[in-house]
């Protein structure tokens, strides 16, 4: 079967997971992950502290 851009596109991906050891991955090639300075030098989150920290937001109420 022949992979088409339709056929990309409606395929089902899992979710992203960024552990430490993505970011280890990053650190060692930094020049692949360009776009956004913080991700280039690793200073991102973990997708466990991501949800701690959008829980804690998301948690609070609104004056």
């Amino acid at each position: 079967m022949f992979m088409t851009k339709k056929n990309i596109l409606e395929q089902a991906y899992p979710s992203l997971n960024i552990t430490q050891k993505t970011i280890d991955g990053i650190l060692k090639r930094p020049s692949f992950y360009r776009g956004h300075v913080r991700t280039s030098i690793g200073k991102i989150y973990t997708t466990d502290e991501f949800k701690k920290r959008s829980d804690a937001v998301l948690g609070k109420r609104m004056p």
